[in-house]
């Protein structure tokens, strides 16, 4: 998928109007431990599973991920199924423990929730859908912009999954 890598500064730009003191102090720095990157969905999963497996601290707290219209998947189809599986499981595997997910496409939004969300063993703690709410920014026409936040408690022993 395409990566705007402009959006970065857009993220700390927004950290700043959040965290005003800090954005006018001599040092700039945000109060707390943000970074902010661009990514392909592939490459973000990847670092994802890899900052889970060796516990570093380089392990991410909050993803915010606003996919195209197929939703997580890197391929809409595979074998006859929708895709997504692999990239749900690899988020329930990380240390994510809050996911911003903004969709164009809400038939995919319902499916990777139920899979961040429904019970499944052996791939980590699933997320609770906490908040839903739904923009009709194209007026006139069947589009629906999405954001769901999902959560789920923080590991005890950092490690990223459970079950």
């Amino acid at each position: 998928s395409d990566v705007n890598g402009s959006c970065v500064e857009l993220f700390r730009a927004n950290a700043n109007r959040i965290f005003p003191a800090a954005a006018s102090s001599a040092s700039r720095q945000i109060p707390v431990d943000t970074q902010f990157h661009a990514f392909n969905a592939q490459d973000a999963l990847c670092n994802l599973a890899s900052a889970a497996r060796s516990s570093t601290d380089g392990a991410a707290d909050v993803l915010i991920i606003d996919p195209p219209r197929r939703g997580l998947a890197n391929r809409m189809h595979r074998l006859g199924v929708v895709g997504g599986s692999e990239e749900a499981e690899a988020i329930r595997r990380s240390s994510v423990h809050t996911v911003i997910y903004m969709s164009c496409g809400y038939e995919a939004f319902m499916v990777d929730v139920d899979r961040l969300t429904g019970p499944r063993e052996g791939i980590g703690a699933p997320f609770h859908l906490s908040e839903l709410t739904c923009y009709d920014m194209f007026p006139f026409t069947p589009h629906v912009e999405t954001l769901g936040i999902l959560t789920r408690e923080k590991p005890q022993d950092g490690g990223g999954s459970s079950g």
